[in-house]
């Protein structure tokens, strides 16, 4: 599929998505409107940068309130930073997010390591967006989601930030990180589901274990549940 076509899907499914996202927040926390706000606002730069990431995104903050849920974590924060996870990438031009997404490669060339390194920049980045919006769980799950990539985790353990006092304590640490590792199970998802990449259910299902061998069982649990689907 090409690039309008994918849009064109993309628009079609957005504001469902977002009514739904607006729903759950309703659910889970009504009582934090102007945190919401913030979120929101910054979540339409992505809209605007690249529909398509965003669309993904959205769809990303879905299904990490059901694993959350499902997992007995606060919900909410999977709303936060699905949403949010990839709003570094506003700083990615948009020919290589086209790239990353296997359209565009005719006008632009493949996606190349050079691509990929400046790809590689978007959760210090979008740490930082979030930092400035005043959303600390939000802007540690936007910097550490793709660590648990184990091809090519990044950033690097040497470049991540101090953690900050409101996080001194081990427990919390490990909150952070148990949240974080369940938005990188949801985004991973949603990528082998992306329509231009051509994997059966059972496909998907079978590289969501090899991408993860250390969630073999609570992958497991999460289809036999129905998070995960394979039909």
């Amino acid at each position: 599929m090409n690039k309008q076509e994918l849009e064109a899907l993309a628009m079609e499914e957005i504001p469902l998505l977002e009514e739904q996202i607006r729903n759950r927040f309703e659910h889970w926390a009504s009582t934090r409107y102007e945190e919401w706000t913030r979120s929101w606002n910054l979540a339409q730069r992505l809209k605007e940068h690249h529909l398509l990431k965003y669309a993904h995104s959205l769809r990303v903050a879905l299904k990490s309130e059901e694993i959350l849920d499902f997992s007995h974590y606060l919900p909410r924060t999977g709303l936060y930073g699905g949403t949010l996870h990839d709003i570094g990438a506003i700083n990615t031009p948009i020919e290589i997010l086209d790239k990353a997404w296997s359209i565009g490669i005719d006008k632009y060339g493949p996606y190349s390591l050079e691509d990929h390194e400046i790809t590689k920049k978007h959760p210090l980045d979008g740490y930082k967006l979030c930092l400035e919006n005043g959303l600390l769980m939000t802007a540690h799950i936007a910097l550490t989601h793709q660590i648990f990539d184990i091809k090519d985790p990044y950033p690097k353990r040497s470049e991540l930030p101090p953690w900050p006092k409101e996080f001194e304590s081990q427990g919390a640490r490990n909150t952070v990180m148990s949240n974080s590792r369940i938005v990188s199970l949801a985004d991973k998802y949603d990528a082998y589901h992306r329509p231009n990449i051509p994997l059966t259910p059972a496909q998907i299902r079978q590289e969501m274990l090899n991408s993860n061998p250390d969630q073999l069982y609570f992958i497991t649990e999460l289809y036999e549940h129905g998070i995960f689907v394979t039909d």
